[in-house]
């Protein structure tokens, strides 16, 4: 019986064993090798390269370039998390109502997050030029005050960014609030409007409460999400205006294949993972205390 047991148990191993190899071909050895090259100074070709110790984490905030890429990651995992969030769960509302055409807006809210971020960086790079399809519209409808230049101001490209990035991704967060919203019980409803209450109470009281478990993931998911934004501001806006949207992410990636500090950027980039760990663990915490059993 035993070493039918144990056979089993090595079958198993077996499945799991090309899976294991490949999960630690793709993520651990990366990540082991960037810890290891955050030590020395290897540039990303030279087969020889030295042990420099600390050097590269010490100079991590003294630079510019980081400080100011640390600045905008955050301003976009902020307005990227609580925005999402925000248009996710009333977008999620609305698809949850009696709705004639509800099966077919699900399906074309959807349908940006299935699109590559290239081709909705190019789509929308046409939208927003300053002689692009918006500012024509504007300027040909007479509302020329509305003219923005929004790759030329540092406001409006961060604003540009944030909305692409919403617009993107509200599908994916609305589908999952609404299998939050059809596991409610129907009768929790029905009591609460026997006792009076008004719309806004059942929410506050009934709905949101029960949506937390929703809540929590695509807090989690918008959050890092945020945290780690690269391929949207790196097609659409390359960084510019003045490195107003270059995220942490574009930051390492210019270090260490631009600029050939491959040591330097590895360094940088296990900060920011061990940052990222931090503060979803913080915010995962968080919010599961607030979850709410059925």
């Amino acid at each position: 019986m035993k070493k039918k047991k144990v056979w089993d148990y090595l079958w198993d191993m077996l499945f799991i064993l090309p899976a294991f190899v490949l999960f630690f071909a793709v993520i651990w050895y990366p990540l082991i090798k960037s810890i290891l090259y955050s030590f020395t100074n290897y540039d990303g070709m030279s087969k020889s390269f030295d042990f420099v110790g600390l050097t590269n984490y010490m100079k991590i905030f003294s630079s510019k370039y980081i400080k100011a890429g640390i600045g905008n990651t955050l301003k976009f995992a902020v307005v990227n998390c609580l925005l999402c969030n925000i248009f996710q769960l009333l977008l999620a509302l609305v698809l949850d109502k009696k709705l004639i055409l509800k099966r077919y807006l699900r399906v074309a809210f959807y349908v940006p997050v299935l699109l590559c971020t290239v081709v909705v960086s190019v789509v929308f790079g046409h939208i927003m030029q300053y002689n692009g399809i918006l500012n024509t519209f504007f300027r040909e409808a007479g509302l020329g005050k509305f003219v923005i230049d929004w790759f030329g101001n540092e406001t409006a490209a961060f604003i540009m960014v944030c909305v692409v990035n919403i617009w993107q991704w509200l599908g994916y967060g609305a589908i999952i609030y609404l299998g939050g919203l059809q596991t409610i019980p129907e009768n929790l409803y029905e009591a609460a409007k026997i006792d009076g209450a008004r719309p806004f109470q059942i929410f506050r009281k009934i709905t949101f409460p029960l949506l937390m478990p929703s809540v929590t993931i695509l807090t989690f998911l918008n959050l890092t999400g945020g945290l780690k934004l690269f391929d949207l501001p790196y097609t659409l806006t390359a960084g510019a205006p003045n490195d107003a949207t270059e995220t942490v992410s574009m930051v390492i990636y210019r270090m260490a294949f631009k600029e050939r500090k491959m040591g330097y950027a590895s360094a940088v980039s296990v900060v920011f993972l061990l940052v990222i760990a931090v503060v979803s663990i913080v915010q995962v915490v968080a919010t599961r205390k607030k979850e709410v059993e059925m």
